[in-house]
């Protein structure tokens, strides 16, 4: 099952951001076709030996999308473009983005051969490119210059993994010769 995740650190006041996913977010979301449901984790512990860079996370909030198609459906909608507004209009701290695949296992039902099918990555390539024009046109330059970096680090990570799929496919090929 798809899920977008989004982490969230530096916030002034994380009641609010929390009242404004209540208020504001989540009744946009969870009209949207394909939104499977959402988990907030507010961090309340971290070991000793966490790394100073992530020690600054407060909460970690999870969309669970019943397909790929449903999560990019919706970054592209005009529900999308609506909570993007609001986060940029909103002093909600400094948030990251990124999207997964999740497998999910359970006591006494793991399979070692259980596959997810991969993601499209053209799909989410696509995605991102509408991402970008999305906080062009609605974000504040302040906010602008941290999500581009953000979108710029999920397309360099999709351009790896595309690479390893071309890899992945020529040795395929060349196993046949």
């Amino acid at each position: 099952m798809p899920r977008m995740m989004s982490i969230f650190s530096n916030i002034k006041e994380v009641e609010k951001v929390l009242e404004l996913y209540d208020k504001e977010i989540f009744p946009i979301l969870f009209t949207y076709p394909g939104v499977h449901h959402c988990e907030l984790h507010k961090i309340t512990y971290l070991s000793p030996d966490y790394p100073e860079e992530l020690s600054k996370i407060q909460i970690i909030f999870e969309t669970h999308f019943e397909t790929y198609e449903s999560l990019t459906n919706l970054i592209n909608s005009p529900e999308g473009e609506e909570i993007m507004k609001i986060m940029a209009e909103n002093d909600i701290g400094d948030y990251y983005m990124y999207w997964s695949e999740v497998r999910e296992i359970e006591r006494g039902h793991y399979n070692p051969n259980a596959k997810n099918a991969p993601p499209d990555l053209d799909e989410l390539s696509a995605s991102l490119e509408s991402m970008r024009k999305l906080v062009a046109e609605k974000c504040s330059d302040i906010r602008k210059e941290r999500l581009f970096i953000a979108l710029q680090d999920l397309q360099t990570e999709l351009n790896f993994l595309k690479l390893r799929e071309e890899d992945t496919s020529e040795e395929e090929d060349t196993s046949e010769i």
